[in-house]
């Protein structure tokens, strides 16, 4: 029997939308981008969903942050966001089972734009300092 491939990922994504969004407004935002990760991720043949997780932060301190389990499941999410904004950065992290790097890479930047699409957002996907695979030559 083979191990399954497991390529974890991370990734940031920069987040321009055209109207403020309130804390409810980006719970939800982060909710259907989780949830549509994990979908896309089980279509394209993963065997498990491990943990899909992100964080946005805020500039005055807010957060919210969310994770999901399995294709099927609703996303959790929580958060402190005293005002409304128009940008934020997000750190999502994906550990899924059967698929390669560059397939979740392609997953997340689908699931990414489609959401932005959807909210008329301008969005930059790319790697963080702190993704080791990335460092190492």
């Amino acid at each position: 029997m083979t191990e399954p491939l497991l390529a974890p990922y991370a990734a940031r994504v920069h987040w321009q939308s055209p109207a403020p969004l309130d804390q409810r407004a980006l719970e939800t935002l982060l909710a259907h981008l989780l949830e549509e990760v994990a979908r896309r991720a089980d279509a394209a043949g993963a065997r498990l969903v491990g943990h899909i997780k992100a964080l946005a932060t805020f500039p005055d301190g807010g957060y919210v942050r969310g994770s999901v389990t399995s294709p099927g499941q609703a996303a959790d999410t929580i958060g402190v966001v005293p005002g409304r904004h128009h940008q934020f950065d997000l750190t999502l992290n994906v550990l899924v089972y059967g698929l390669t790097e560059d397939e979740v890479d392609q997953i997340v930047r689908a699931a990414v734009q489609r959401r932005a699409r959807d909210a008329g957002a301008a969005f930059v996907v790319d790697w963080p300092t702190h993704h080791l695979e990335r460092l190492v030559p």
